[in-house]
């Protein structure tokens, strides 16, 4: 879809903001693009950047991450709680119940605090390396585009953000200059409330004109194109 223009002291730009899904087919090129990215670039690009997600795109795998964090979160304090506190009870002869109790709490939280950030950190790590890939790609295409335009034209610049945990869309925006499109082109994005259009009848040249004929009605053709005549009543 096209996202509102941006207006600035230099140029006008427009958004084109494209989702992509690894479990679904690769859309097409979008007609605002078609003046600085060819089809088969489009569809290359495209391709790389749904393959390089995928690597770093699990959401089956990092539900079961979750739910393996969540269950350990809640076994391993209750675990080295108890422990801590047997172990305190048989190595010390302190009579002070209520600070071996806080004590073995203290180790308790502590290990809690531990066991998310050992769990956690290598999903956070390995997402991390696949927004910075993703970025890296992007910025490659934008300085492409630039090397490759024209020194009179503008180059389109790319913007690629890695899906999130749990989920699997990839929202790529390309910023091109601000062009005036017809809404009558016929690749144009229409709004839904316009049905889609009709054959058009064929040119005049085209007709077949070479004979005179009557339709039903008793009125005279010439070809295909009717012929009004005003009848004159004489006195």
């Amino acid at each position: 879809m096209c996202a509102p223009f941006n207006l600035d002291s230099k140029r006008a730009t427009t958004d084109v903001v494209v989702e992509l899904s690894r479990s679904q087919v690769p859309p097409t090129l979008p007609f605002e693009l078609r003046d600085y990215v060819s089809p088969n670039t489009w569809e290359v690009r495209v391709s790389t950047l749904a393959r390089l997600v995928s690597q770093y795109c699990r959401p089956t795998f990092e539900r079961a991450c979750l739910v393996v964090i969540m269950v350990l979160t809640f076994l391993v304090p209750i675990t080295t709680y108890y422990v801590t506190l047997q172990s305190l009870e048989s190595a010390t002869n302190d009579i002070d119940i209520d600070r071996q109790v806080w004590f073995a709490r203290f180790i308790s939280f502590a290990v809690t605090i531990a066991t998310w950030i050992v769990l956690t950190a290598p999903v956070v790590v390995w997402k991390y390396l696949g927004k910075i890939r993703v970025k890296r790609l992007a910025d490659q295409w934008t300085r492409s585009d630039a090397l490759s335009a024209p020194s009179y034209g503008a180059a389109a610049a790319w913007k690629a953000n890695a899906p999130g945990l749990f989920r699997d869309v990839i929202v790529l925006t390309i910023t091109v200059p601000l062009t005036k499109k017809s809404h009558f082109d016929r690749d144009s994005y229409l709004p839904p409330y316009i049905a889609a259009g009709e054959d058009a009848l064929p040119p005049y040249g085209d007709s077949n004109m070479t004979h005179w004929s009557k339709d039903l009605k008793g009125g005279i053709k010439y070809g295909e194109l009717p012929i009004y005549t005003d009848e004159l009543t004489v006195a």
